[in-house]
């Protein structure tokens, strides 16, 4: 498409478009009989090249627009500045000068808002103008554009956001930012209220912090008009075609963005730790740490549960010695400063051989207290219980014999037993809390004297006898539940004590006894020193013993002894 056709089909838009909006002009005119409808006599043109034409050369070209143009161009410009157009008219000659015209044809019943011509040598304006002529003129046709832009204003980004861990909920509040702005949670929009704040859950409050951000974009306007101005080649007679067509459109300004964290809500954390396995009566500590308020129980395999604290702050150690074999449950809670919860726990299994799954209890009820300093201390037992003592020993029982008179001479004897003093040591294998089984050896000595009378004459004489024991039996454990461990139980097993020798009025008297078949019962008590596996024995023994010479005609000698024991036990 030429330049010619182009220019014809600007002419015929402008002219359409914007003298249908002219409060002045009448309604554009066909070329029917009533063009110019309207218009009076003065303001139709039935011809063009009159005396009142702008020029008396015509433009052939574009080109010749600048050349003819520029002798009057001030005279034109006060025409530009009193219709009104002064920011238009710059733009009207550079477009000339750089070629930016088109054409189009001037025809019957086309209307302009103005035109310039001659009046006696002076350039001036008048209209509205409609041509009424049958003829139509080439015309030359100039759009200057007149931009101008309204500042976009300052961008302002505020915000401030909170979180309420305890009533589980988020306030942001935008307040003070730019009209329009925009807030985003973690990437997602925000719908605010009229007073641009906004409150809803804080959901997975745990699991993440939350990220506000608002932003704001500022525009301002960029408005664009552009005038229409027609050029009849033949007399040059510049004409305004008619408003300008107006367009707006946003351009972008000022822009800011800002954040505001809520951190997330701290995960109540509870943690137990401690061995998974210790023998009975072993220390060991157990120690549960979390973020916050602290609780610890311990429940036995029979189900009683114990408190070990009360309310601890963030970390607590609770030691321990416990007597029950099987599975003691450690449990814990925390509690945040937001109250929220959560529980942990740990099995610890008590005893020499692995617990069965599942033989802790699950409940039962509380019993105990919280413990002085933040450990407690359980009596408790283990699989094995040696003992290490010392024996005292008592028997007063004596054998006497008479015989005679032989030749005239005759015998009488008294042999006595007395105190004595001997080591032991036993080992308990705990069967269950009330029920061990002991075997015991004792090695000591007996004192013996021996008393000798023929007729009037008498003597005496003393000697020690080794004793030794090794018995076996079952203990019964009276307060396997309490501090100290008492205990009582009978038993059998052998004796033997060693030969005698008497020396009395020059003769020498020797006792051999036979080893014997004992039973017998004991009584002890173990008292522990603290958590130490390690405790204080005391202990008795009374035993059925009869012990004599393997000669002929001696009569057993009732031993019966008591022996009094004190030591040392440890459990393992």
């Amino acid at each position: 498409m030429d330049r010619k056709t182009v220019g014809r089909l600007a002419l015929a838009s402008a002219i359409a478009g914007l003298l249908i909006a002219s409060a002045v002009a009448p309604p554009l005119a066909a070329a029917q009989e009533d063009a110019c409808q309207g218009f009076a006599k003065d303001q139709l043109i039935h011809r063009l090249a009159t005396p009142n034409r702008f020029s008396k050369k015509p433009a052939k070209e574009w080109q010749d627009l600048t050349r003819l143009f520029e002798k009057d161009r001030a005279a034109l410009e006060a025409i530009f500045a009193e219709q009104g157009l002064g920011e238009a008219a710059q733009g009207f000659f550079e477009r000339i000068a750089t070629g930016q015209v088109s054409e189009a044809t001037l025809s019957r019943g086309d209307t302009v808002e103005w035109m310039v011509s001659r009046d006696h040598g002076q350039v001036v304006s008048k209209g509205p103008r409609c041509f009424i002529g049958k003829k139509s003129y080439e015309a030359f046709v100039v759009e200057v554009p007149v931009v101008s832009t309204t500042e976009a204003p300052a961008a302002t980004c505020k915000i401030s956001a909170t979180g309420d861990c305890r009533a589980h909920t988020l306030q942001v509040d935008a307040s003070g930012s730019s009209p329009g702005a925009k807030v985003t949670m973690n990437g997602s929009p925000l719908s605010l209220d009229g007073q641009s704040r906004w409150s809803g859950p804080f959901e997975n409050r745990f699991d993440q912090n939350v990220q506000f951000t608002t932003s704001v974009q500022t525009s301002g306007t960029k408005t664009t008009k552009t005038y229409t101005f027609i050029i009849p080649k033949v007399c040059l007679n510049l004409s305004l075609a008619g408003p300008p067509k107006v367009t707006e459109e946003k351009v972008a300004g000022d822009s800011c963005s800002e954040s505001a964290t809520v951190n997330a809500c701290p995960k109540p954390e509870c943690s137990i730790t401690g061995p998974d396995m210790v023998k009975k009566r072993e220390a060991f500590d157990v120690t549960i740490s979390g973020n916050g308020q602290l609780t610890l129980d311990v429940v036995d395999p029979k189900g009683t549960t114990t408190s070990l604290s009360a309310a601890a702050m963030d970390s607590f150690t609770a030691a321990n010695k416990l007597k029950k074999k099987g599975e003691h449950t450690f449990r814990g809670s925390v509690t945040t400063e937001f109250g929220d919860s959560a529980t942990c726990e740990k099995v610890v299994c008590v005893g020499r051989k692995p617990c069965k799954p599942g033989a802790a209890a699950g409940g039962g009820a509380a019993s105990g207290g919280a413990a002085a300093g933040g450990a407690t201390a359980l009596a408790a037992g283990g699989d094995w219980i040696l003992r290490f003592f010392g024996a005292a020993v008592r028997s007063d029982e004596e054998i006497r014999t008479a015989s005679g008179p032989v030749n005239g001479v005759s015998e009488r004897t008294k042999l006595a037993s007395g105190s004595g003093a001997g080591l032991g040591i036993g080992a308990e294998y705990l069967v269950s809390d009330r029920i061990g089984v002991e075997a015991s050896l004792i090695v000591g000595q007996v004192g013996f004297t021996f008393q000798r009378d023929l007729n009037d004459d008498w003597g005496h004489d003393d000697d020690d006898a080794r004793f030794v024991s090794l018995t076996a039996g079952p203990n019964f454990h009276l307060i396997p539940d309490g501090a100290v461990d008492l205990y009582l139980g009978p038993f059998i097993g052998f004796a033997e004590i060693h030969d005698v020798e008497f020396r009395t009025l020059g003769s020498t008297q020797t006792f051999n006894f036979d080893s014997e078949f004992i039973w017998g019962a004991q009584i002890g008590l173990d008292i522990p020193f603290g958590s130490s596996p390690w405790g204080f024995h005391l202990g008795g023994r009374w035993m059925d013993m009869s012990i004599g010479d393997n000669g002929p005609d001696v009569p057993e000698l009732q031993l019966d002894p008591l022996l009094f024991t004190a030591g040392f036990a440890y459990r393992f």
